[in-house]
């Protein structure tokens, strides 16, 4: 996943200062090719019936008026920083291609609808509920004009739920450590304080995932999915007084994972990976 950087205020100096760090990202998913379902570890709700195919992820009846219940989820996308993580995302999500109206005996037989989800952590294993997505157009008439389906989404993690978090943060930004910003070490030490701690809040976002539901029509593919996500971190930031401590972490998204992450097959290879 390419990151494209708006604007950074350069961290390289000697005194403590704000920085602001702006990220817009955008990348699609070819459901018509094998290696990108496996790159995004794409799993779906199984069906003899439902195939990937070279036209994307088809329903196949020879009766255009029955459907499946569907379900799709990506693999979990970093954002952030790894020194830093976010608390809030602006998403945008297109879905393609747009379903034919279509006339049969009992009226007209309109495309299937997706319904768009999204659920964030800090850690790869404790998650929040799963949000939902608006959908930008009021009707049929405005989807059939853009000929797609599309989705937009702001989310914020409360001030509330970061009280707790912050007054943690504070405390080891007093004690003498190589880096005083770096939040994946306060978060290591967090957890040493207290184990269970992102049971009880998920005070930041690490990584999103996505999940689309319909009833899917058949004969209807679902050729791709484009999603775009931007991002920003700011705030004061102090130096390290050990510079290795920062070096070649600048621009890498957050990477603290549990230890024990319930992760599935494919997204266990992508933590090997990383």
């Amino acid at each position: 996943m390419k990151i494209h950087i708006v604007f950074v205020l350069v961290l390289a100096i000697t005194v403590s200062t704000q920085a602001v760090i702006d990220v817009h990202d955008e990348f699609s998913i070819d459901f018509a090719d094998p290696n990108a379902i496996r790159e995004h570890a794409v799993t779906w709700t199984p069906h003899k019936q439902v195939q990937q195919t070279d036209k994307g992820l088809l329903y196949s009846n020879s009766n255009d008026a029955t459907s499946v219940d569907f379900g799709l989820m990506t693999k979990p996308y970093a954002i952030g920083l790894s020194w830093r993580p976010a608390y809030g995302v602006n998403l945008d999500v297109e879905l393609s291609p747009l379903g034919e109206e279509k006339p049969f005996s009992g009226g007209t037989l309109h495309p299937s609808l997706y319904a768009v989800y999204v659920r964030y952590s800090p850690d790869l294993k404790n998650w929040s509920s799963w949000q939902a997505l608006q959908d930008k157009h009021r009707d049929w008439q405005e989807r059939n004009k853009a000929g797609k389906y599309q989705y937009h989404v702001q989310l914020r993690v409360p001030d509330k739920e970061r009280e707790q978090y912050n007054d943690y943060y504070r405390q080891y930004m007093r004690m003498d450590v190589p880096w005083q910003s770096d939040e994946e070490a306060a978060v290591k030490w967090i957890l040493t304080q207290e184990p269970d701690f992102f049971k009880k809040h998920i005070p930041f976002i690490g990584y999103i995932q996505f999940l689309c539901e319909t009833s899917m029509r058949a004969n209807q593919p679902l050729s791709e999915m484009k999603i775009g996500i931007s991002w920003g971190v700011g705030g004061r930031h102090s130096p390290p007084k050990d510079e290795s401590v920062y070096k070649n972490r600048d621009m890498i998204p957050w990477r603290y994972k549990a230890p024990n992450a319930n992760l599935s097959p494919q997204q266990k290879k992508i933590k090997n990976e990383s």
